[in-house]
């Protein structure tokens, strides 16, 4: 085996590294909100702080504030999928 082959054998097309920072550029781009991968993240995150609402809200028996900043992180979440 040459070393050519050894070289091309090493280099993977699909480099996970590559794509986080091609990810990251294009994020920096104007209109790069319409992107599915970062709408994705985007309700990952929403969905996730949600959940821990949830939990807080069990925990705290019912606490007013927490019902409060639900309503808050519902509006943010309705207003940039808007």
């Amino acid at each position: 085996m040459s070393s050519e082959e050894v070289k091309q054998g090493s280099q993977d097309p699909q480099d996970p590294q590559d794509n986080l920072s091609n990810f990251i550029s294009n994020i920096l781009k104007p209109g790069s909100s319409l992107h599915p991968t970062f709408l994705l993240i985007v309700d990952g995150a929403f969905a996730f702080l949600f959940i821990i609402f949830i939990i807080l809200a069990f925990m705290t028996s019912g606490n007013i504030h927490i019902f409060g900043l639900m309503g808050i992180e519902l509006c943010l979440w309705g207003s940039v999928k808007w």
